[in-house]
């Protein structure tokens, strides 16, 4: 099991004023262990 993500975009604002806090960002997560806090989660 894995999570794959592509072509992510965030985009902040519209026009000549806009920010892109991501553009096109592909990742990907292989079969493991997620640690949130003091718990882990498989």
């Amino acid at each position: 099991m894995f999570i794959e993500i592509k072509g992510a975009k965030k985009q902040c604002g519209t026009g000549e004023t806009a920010v892109f806090a991501l553009e096109g960002v592909d990742f990907s997560l292989e079969k493991g262990k997620i640690f949130k806090r003091d718990r882990t989660m498989k």
